[in-house]
């Protein structure tokens, strides 16, 4: 069984990579994340996550930033392809679950498979 952890290397940390992101990345809202998600050529997806003071106390921050690393730890070969994907806290949500949160990351970064066909890899030669 194939060993998942999340290390230094599987963060996004540096302000350029953020700036890059939120400047040419693909972004989908769902009212309580906004995700935001770029291709790399790393050859595997990294995760960065914000989280601003106004969604709640440090505690509520910190507790909703372990739980998106974990979601992405799990759910990391769920991803399209080798992609940045920034998580951006909008509002406080309700009390989730891991599940929940699992769920709608996966969601948010499921809807960029569209977007990437759209591109001009159709299967029908990118005719319609």
């Amino acid at each position: 069984m194939e060993k998942k952890t999340f290390t230094k290397k599987d963060r996004i940390r540096d302000k350029l990579d953020f700036d890059r992101l939120k400047k040419s990345g693909t972004k989908f809202t769902d009212g309580v994340f906004l995700a935001v998600i770029l291709p790399n050529d790393i050859g595997f997806s990294r995760l960065g996550i914000a989280v601003p003071k106004r969604v709640g106390s440090a505690v509520a921050r910190n507790r909703m930033k372990r739980l998106i690393r974990e979601a992405f730890r799990l759910n990391r070969d769920a991803l399209p392809g080798s992609v940045d994907l920034l998580i951006i806290v909008r509002r406080p949500p309700d009390l989730m679950t891991l599940g929940e949160f699992s769920a709608r990351i996966l969601s948010l970064a499921g809807r960029y498979v569209p977007a990437r066909r759209a591109e001009g890899s159709a299967p029908d030669g990118g005719h319609t």
